[in-house]
């Protein structure tokens, strides 16, 4: 088994495709970080614009070419990997995250780090003019504001969902619940899973751990806000979140819930004379029920 109570070995994980430029500023921020990796895996999702030939020349990286399997099938395969060289920890980005030198020192100062107690830690994420990212809200908590009291002590606010924008998935919280579903594909993999983590664990976002992410626009991605082209991510979006909620466990009137996102998604579709085909891809997370892949128990 893992040592898991001196210096837990903490490696990251980054999903990749076409994007070299953005993958070698994030490869500098994390090689740069104040507390150290003890790996760094990049999972290069079929790249066809030289990151493949960068990736090959570089000696302080583990690198897993395959082909396209979106950023789904990307952490799905770093978790797995790094699962199974004993780290502690997982440090998941996509490539156009950009941590704060001290990004990872904070997110390992939390006591939820130090005693092994949480299941996820996850970053504020900024976007290039330094405003919240929308798309990257940490996620609600049903305790209500039970969180206050310690806040400025812990700098940790309570989470039940996150993304994978620089969040710290702890090697318990793997073994419990598995690892990302890779069907998914792109859209709703990391809200399924991080929901899934916290069902069963404490999870936390801290507060003084800051990461940018560069996407195109701050955008939080409903379909008020969905452009042409956001239309391919879009149809396994619409087809994750239904799947997705016909999953939650606990959430009251579920399948009146279902029913409503599929018709008022539809209803936008329709306003927004978005491509009809989306409809089709909506009402297929009704039966879309890809299992859920497990990694092997530590021995004790």
């Amino acid at each position: 088994m893992p040592d898991l109570t001196s210096k837990p070995r903490i490696a990251a994980v980054i999903v990749t495709r076409n994007r070299l430029a953005l993958l070698q500023e994030c490869l500098a921020s994390v090689r740069s970080q104040s507390r150290a990796l003890d790996e760094i895996i990049v999972i290069n999702n079929a790249s066809d614009d030289g990151t493949q030939e960068y990736l090959d020349l570089q000696n302080d990286l583990t690198v897993i070419h395959q082909g396209n399997l979106g950023g789904a099938g990307g952490f799905h395969r770093g978790i797995k990997e790094a699962y199974s060289k004993g780290h502690a920890w997982f440090w998941l980005m996509d490539d156009d995250t950009i941590p704060n030198p001290d990004a990872l020192e904070r997110l390992c100062a939390a006591p939820m780090f130090q005693n092994q107690s949480a299941g996820y830690l996850g970053s504020v994420v900024r976007w290039t003019d330094g405003a919240l990212h929308q798309m990257n809200m940490m996620g609600g908590h049903d305790k209500g504001y039970d969180w206050y009291n310690t806040v400025l002590a812990d700098k940790c606010v309570p989470s039940s969902i996150s993304t994978f924008v620089s969040i710290l998935i702890n090697r318990r919280a793997v073994a419990e619940v598995g690892l990302p579903i890779k069907e998914f594909f792109i859209w709703s993999d990391d809200v399924e899973y991080t929901h899934r983590v916290s069902r069963v664990y404490p999870c936390f976002h801290v507060l003084d751990s800051v990461v940018t992410h560069k996407t195109p626009a701050n955008k939080n991605g409903d379909m008020h806000t969905i452009e042409a082209s956001d239309v391919f991510k879009l149809r396994y979006g619409l087809r994750n979140q239904v799947a997705f909620m016909r999953r939650q466990k606990g959430l009251s009137l579920r399948p009146l819930r279902v029913a409503y996102f599929i018709a008022r998604s539809t209803f936008f579709i329709l306003k927004s004379r978005a491509p009809l085909s989306l409809i089709r891809h909506l009402w297929s997370g009704l039966w879309f029920n890809p299992r859920i892949e497990r990694v092997a128990p530590d021995k004790k």
